[in-house]
């Protein structure tokens, strides 16, 4: 399975289309995360790049996937950045250093950028997601800007 993130840089969010592809498989989403404030932990969003998506689960974020590659690692000294998640957030505040998944995207009554469905739309990726659990089974993800 592989997962394209195509994302627009902004000032108080980066909004992005998150596409799910396989051969069976062609969903797409939307993502909410923090602007790009030089790659700092917990601040900014995800670095562009070439990632796996590991099954995570924590007390707070069960049943959500990790990304892992390049400077974003698993545990706190592996790399510069970790425990970068995707999990359920409608807005840019919701996440530090993670992408919340939406199903659609738009703006509140006040303007402000807001991702809709969340809480639906990790439970539609968990279902297409059921598949890539074994060992061996490989998510990938490719984060790029526009």
């Amino acid at each position: 399975m592989h997962i394209y993130i195509e994302r627009e840089p902004g000032n108080q969010c980066t909004i992005s289309e998150v596409q799910v592809k396989d051969k069976y498989t062609f969903e797409v989403f939307r993502g909410i995360e923090q602007p790009w404030r030089d790659n700092k932990p917990f601040a900014s969003c995800i670095p562009a790049g070439l990632y796996t998506l590991i099954p995570w689960s924590t007390q707070k974020y069960k049943e959500v996937w990790a990304f892992y590659g390049g400077s974003v690692g698993l545990n706190e000294h592996e790399a510069p950045r970790y425990a970068c998640l995707i999990h359920i957030a409608n807005y840019a505040s919701q996440v530090s250093g993670c992408l919340g998944l939406g199903k659609t995207a738009g703006f509140t009554k006040k303007g402000k950028n807001v991702v809709w469905y969340s809480g639906d739309a990790v439970k539609e990726l968990r279902r297409l997601t059921h598949d890539y659990t074994e060992p061996g089974d490989v998510i990938t993800c490719k984060i790029r800007w526009r």
